[in-house]
């Protein structure tokens, strides 16, 4: 065998990791969006109609509205993401005061 078609092979086989790679990243980045979006959607939602429940009580309906929807996620992931998007809430209305 020619050191030629071997180099070609392991050419081919790196460029199908990348591909495989690449591709992988983009469906696991547009999966994080949609996920930060509805975490979005239910911690305002909750905000709206809640007013009187403390943080824990929200956090609670925000997480229980989510796998009610099926969308379940990592607990500490999820965490971090609905504390994100009350801070950015936060700020928001600070700003328009």
């Amino acid at each position: 065998m020619d050191i030629t078609e071997i180099l070609m092979a392991a050419t081919a086989l790196i460029l199908a990791l990348a591909a495989f790679t690449i591709n992988h990243t983009a469906k696991t980045d547009a999966k994080r969006a949609e996920a930060l979006k509805w975490v979005g959607i239910a911690v305002n939602a909750v905000e709206q109609v809640s007013a009187t429940a403390t943080g824990r009580q929200k956090k609670s309906q925000v997480k229980a509205w989510l796998a009610k929807q099926g969308l379940i996620y990592d607990e500490a992931k999820l965490d971090m993401a609905i504390e994100a998007e009350v801070n950015k809430m936060k700020k928001t209305l600070g700003k328009k005061e």
